[in-house]
């Protein structure tokens, strides 16, 4: 079961037939980097949680609902962080942890964003979990990119146009209206040749 404040929630909407399939799937993907080095712990946490801020996509928590999933973009969410330390190679215990973590469902009504610090000796790691539910192949340059930027302590700008935005769109703009003003606009015209 699942509990969360009405004032929290900033969207409800149905989920795509592809977000769908890769929840009923429970693939959880982890984007791991390795550090030369060590780096700012804080910071990072403070840059991946900017980026969470930008992207409602990475609030969202995906709930079963009536034979199907919907998906509720949180207004206000923290990102789960674990830190682990350890004398053993980062590189290693990042992978281990990572498929652990696999095999464990999440939990309706909670984030599938989970950042997993692992700190060495002398250099760290870092995990970033999703769900394939929340990103594309266009979407994750970005999304690693700011974080870098929040990193460095550059102000993101907001997301142009965000999934939840793109879902509504997509929903409620409806094809009919589309193809009537194409109808109107073209009735009498005829095509173009070129020689």
């Amino acid at each position: 079961e699942w509990k969360m404040a009405l004032t929290s929630i900033e969207h409800i909407l149905p989920t795509t037939h592809f977000q769908r399939e890769s929840l009923e799937a429970r693939h959880k993907v982890y984007f791991i980097f390795h550090f030369h080095g060590k780096i700012d712990c804080q910071r990072l946490q403070h840059a991946v949680q900017a980026a969470v801020d930008n992207y409602a996509i990475l609030r969202t928590v995906f709930i079963p609902w009536d034979e199907s999933t919907v998906q509720i973009t949180l207004g206000d969410a923290t990102v789960p962080v674990e830190i682990t330390t350890t004398d053993l190679n980062p590189v290693e215990i990042a992978g281990s942890i990572c498929r652990e973590d696999s095999s464990a469902p999440v939990a309706p009504g909670k984030l599938h964003t989970q950042l997993r610090l692992i700190m060495g000796s002398n250099r760290d790691s870092m995990a970033l979990r999703l769900s394939h539910a929340q990103y594309d192949g266009i979407s994750m340059p970005r999304l690693f990119t700011d974080i870098a930027r929040a990193y460095q302590g550059i102000t993101l700008s907001p997301a142009k146009v965000d999934f939840p935005e793109y879902l509504h769109s997509r929903i409620y703009n409806i094809p009919s209206q589309a193809y009537k003003f194409w109808r109107d606009l073209l009735r009498g015209s005829s095509m173009t040749y070129l020689r």
